[in-house]
């Protein structure tokens, strides 16, 4: 496979018949050294000054073909920067097969991205040697998004509205629902006093509001 290093977007661009896919920099160190780690292959842990290098690929692909060859599980893969209470989190919901809401923010700040699609389903798991968590279609319960699993700031249970997990910091920008200038849509919401969106009645205004601030789960538009 062909491999580019974007070194200004640090990023592994690699060619495939598709296009092309993209891997950060520290996604891939961080993968690798804690792979190396549940391996029992410290020797293949990439060091600090190897960031960005091509040799840290190359002790992923290495570690990769071991585990397919082994008949080690290693359960669900996470984000090695993901807290351990939310890996436990989800565990427990995936096995329970339990409906949720999901909360994607900084993880350092907790500070909710306001996120509005693919927000809602159950916890799945890729295929392959390493089995990512996915948020599955709630319709068909089979396709689904790999989750930021480590960018997870708050999570709901769907059945009973009880918070199974918020980031110690959590916190929403200032929203606000007010009259607009615009005959289409005359209600609008204000995000830390900014136009931020743009409802046509004032139930809609209010109604996205409670979604995004988590209390109900279902966004007007």
């Amino acid at each position: 496979m062909e491999v580019t290093i974007n070194r200004e977007r640090q990023l592994y661009v690699m060619k495939c018949q598709a296009g092309y896919s993209c891997l950060g920099f520290e996604n891939v160190m961080l993968d690798t050294w804690a792979l190396a780690i549940r391996l029992g292959k410290p020797e293949l842990a990439p060091t600090e000054q190897e960031f960005g290098m091509q040799s840290v690929l190359e002790k992923r692909d290495r570690l990769l073909s071991l585990l397919a060859k082994s008949n080690i599980d290693l359960g669900t893969w996470f984000n090695p920067k993901t807290p351990r209470q939310v890996c436990e989190v989800l565990e427990v919901i995936r096995k329970r097969g339990e409906k949720i809401r999901v909360f994607y923010g900084d993880p350092k700040t907790g500070r909710d991205w306001n996120q509005e699609q693919d927000v809602i389903g159950h916890i799945g798991r890729s295929i392959g040697p390493m089995k990512v968590p996915l948020l599955l279609d709630d319709e068909d319960g089979v396709g689904g998004m790999a989750m930021l699993d480590h960018c997870l700031v708050r999570i709901i249970r769907i059945e009973d509205g009880k918070e199974q997990y918020r980031h110690p910091s959590y916190h929403l920008r200032h929203f606000e629902a007010v009259a607009g200038d615009d005959p289409r849509y005359p209600m609008k919401v204000l995000a830390d006093g900014a136009d931020y969106a743009f409802f046509k009645t004032e139930g809609e205004a209010y109604l996205w509001l409670a979604f995004i601030m988590g209390a109900c789960h279902q966004a007007p538009r």
